[in-house]
C-alpha cells in the first residue's frame, strides 16, 4: 500500500480529517507505515505489505499534544495518570481508530536549508486491516532494591 492512514484518538471529539486534518495536534496518534525518510533525511514512500499479523508499538508519547510537551524541556513530563485524567474528563469518552484515505503533505526542510513539502496523493484502497491484542505497557522498568547504589533503569 501507498496510501492512507491509520489514525488512532485518546478521545473521540476528530473528524477524522487525516494527517493534515485540524487533529494533527491534539490526541491523535497516524500509524502511516509507508511514509519513511530515505538517506537525504526527505520524506519518501516505500511500498508497505504485510504477510499476517505484525506487531505495532504505538508509545503514548508520540500521541501529539504528549510529544509536544515532551519536547518542551521546561514541562513536567506527562505520566499515565495524565492519559486517564484526560480520558476522564472528556465529553466523549471514547477509544477512536479508524482509516483515512486522504492526501498527505509533509513539510521538511531540503538539502539547501529550505523548507519544503512533499505530497502524497491518495488512491483507491482496498486494504483490510484486523487489529487485534491491545496492551499498555511501561516505558521505563525500575530495579528497586534495598541499597540505593545497586538501582538502575532500563529504557
Amino acid at each position: 500500500s501507498l496510501t492512507g492512514q491509520i489514525v488512532i484518538t485518546l478521545v473521540n471529539n476528530i473528524n477524522f480529517a487525516g494527517y493534515n486534518g485540524d487533529e494533527r495536534n491534539s490526541n491523535t496518534y497516524f500509524y502511516i507505515p509507508w511514509l519513511v525518510t530515505d538517506n537525504e533525511g526527505n520524506p519518501a514512500s516505500i511500498p508497505f505489505f504485510t504477510e499476517g499479523w505484525t506487531t505495532v508499538t504505538v508509545p503514548l508519547s508520540e500521541f501529539n499534544n504528549y510529544k509536544a510537551i515532551l519536547e518542551d524541556k521546561e514541562a513536567v513530563a506527562p505520566t499515565f495518570q495524565d492519559v486517564i485524567t484526560l480520558r476522564n474528563d472528556a465529553s466523549n469518552q471514547q477509544f477512536g481508530m479508524g482509516f483515512v484515505n486522504s492526501d498527505i503533505e509533509v513539510t521538511y526542510t531540503n538539502d539547501k536549508g529550505k523548507e519544503a513539502v512533499a505530497k502524497f496523493p491518495s488512491a483507491l484502497s482496498t486494504q483490510e486491516i484486523y487489529i487485534d491484542n491491545w496492551r499498555i505497557v511501561p516505558y521505563k522498568f525500575v530495579t528497586i532494591s534495598d541499597y540505593p547504589e545497586d538501582e538502575e533503569t532500563e529504557e
